[in-house]
């Protein structure tokens, strides 16, 4: 199945460094602080060892890791999120980005009018334990 990411953005005026690295293609973005507001991604989202991993570090110097992978037509999304790992199931493919909020969140918008799954909206969003004050 095919999960493309298509773009990261972040609040115009936050100050976080975005790096994204994706290791099925070994290929990596970034996004320093006070530079344009998104990474144009087109990753697609790998199995286990070749999964997509954002690094992001805000003003305060508080660091989140958080990993993106496909496994057996599941989205995984794990790393520095409240419970620490969260498996949806993905019915088809789907074109997504991440928007990562001023209040400390990350958000996976799935694109093109699509939801994520049965009983899921076109929204998925994790709490980002190291940015919350």
């Amino acid at each position: 199945m095919s999960i493309i990411l298509k773009n990261i953005y972040r609040q115009p005026d936050e100050t976080y460094n975005i790096v994204a690295r994706n290791h099925s293609e070994n290929t990596m973005k970034f996004s320093p602080p006070n530079d344009k507001h998104y990474i144009a991604c087109n990753y697609k989202i790998g199995e286990r060892g070749s999964c997509t991993e954002l690094n992001i570090t805000n003003a305060h110097g508080c660091t989140a890791n958080i990993q993106l992978e496909e496994s057996n037509s599941n989205l995984i999304v794990s790393g520095n999120i409240e419970s620490g790992r969260k498996t949806f199931k993905i019915s088809k493919p789907h074109n997504f980005s991440i928007e990562l909020t001023s209040d400390g969140y990350l958000a996976l918008q799935c694109l093109d009018g699509n939801n994520w799954g049965p009983r899921l909206s076109n929204w998925l969003s994790f709490k980002i334990i190291p940015f919350q004050d």
